[in-house]
Formats: structure tokens, sequence, C-alpha cells
């Protein structure tokens, strides 16, 4: 991935990437199935993307 892809396009090919959709990943599920990769692609757009926490929480809905 390069510095022009969006935060939503991460979202979603990671979502793609790990077989869940977007709504798994955004939604309010605690399984550890869809935590670790909420985590890994929360992660990915932190470093490509330069978002703080805060902000990635609200793409996921969640407040950190």
């Amino acid at each position: 991935m390069n510095k022009s892809h969006t935060a939503k396009s991460i979202l979603e090919n990671g979502a793609k990437f790990f077989e869940v959709t977007v709504e798994d990943i955004t939604g309010d599920k605690r399984h550890q199935f869809i935590s670790i990769k909420r985590m890994v692609i929360a992660a990915t757009i932190r470093n490509i993307k330069g978002f703080s926490y805060p902000r990635i929480g609200k793409m996921f809905n969640r407040d950190h």
C-alpha cells in the first residue's frame, strides 16, 4: 500500500483480506476472532496514514 490509499480503502481491503465484512470490523463484536483483525487493520491505518488513535476509534465506532 502507498500513501495515496485512503483510510476507508485500507479498512475495506483489510476486511476483504481477513474474509470478514467492514460491518464486522466496525461493529460491536468483541470476539477475539474479530478483535485481532480490527487491531491489525487499525495499526495499518495508523502506520500508513498517521491517524491518531481517537481518529481511528471514530472510524471503527470505538471510543478511544
